[in-house]
Formats: structure tokens, C-alpha cells, sequence
């Protein structure tokens, strides 16, 4: 199948780690991505607080989750994308 692959540099992923973690959390990027790959994102906020800090705090998860959408609004106006032709 032909058409272009987009390198967006896992910007989504980077940003929620880095949401995460200003909350005084210490995930790896790793961690997060094994938790929150095909999650919506603020499923994945609470499973990622649930799996590695034995936390179940709604308020809380939300209150990341806002401040991603945020700071996700703030990367993509800043995102260099890169694309590669893809044949087959």
C-alpha cells in the first residue's frame, strides 16, 4: 500500500509522560506508553496511576488530563513533522 508515513516523535505519548510527572510522579516514558498506547487518554491517565502508584483518585486523573489537553494543544502548534514516502 503506498502513502506517507508521518514521524511525529510520539509527540501525544511525550506530552502526557511529561503531564504526568509534573504532578510529582516519576514514570518512565516507557511506562507510560505501555499503559496509555490505544487508551483514550484520560483512560490512560488513570490506568498509568492505578498500575504503577496504586492510585485510584478520579479528581486527580482528571486534573492531568486537563492539563494535557492543554499542553498538547501548545506541542502541536509547535510540531515539526516528518513524513516518508511509503511504497507498496
Amino acid at each position: 500500500m503506498a502513502g506517507t508515513i508521518l514521524n511525529e516523535d510520539n509527540v501525544v505519548y511525550k506530552t502526557l509522560h511529561n503531564s504526568i510527572n509534573e504532578n510529582g510522579f516519576n514514570f518512565s516514558l516507557d511506562q507510560v506508553m505501555e499503559q496509555g498506547a490505544g487508551r483514550e487518554k484520560q483512560q490512560a491517565v488513570r490506568s498509568i496511576l492505578k498500575a504503577y502508584a496504586h492510585l485510584e483518585d478520579n479528581k486527580l486523573a482528571d486534573e492531568i488530563y486537563q492539563h494535557f489537553i492543554i499542553h498538547l494543544t501548545e506541542a502541536y502548534k509547535n510540531l515539526h513533522v516528518f513524513t516518508t514516502a511509503r511504497s507498496g
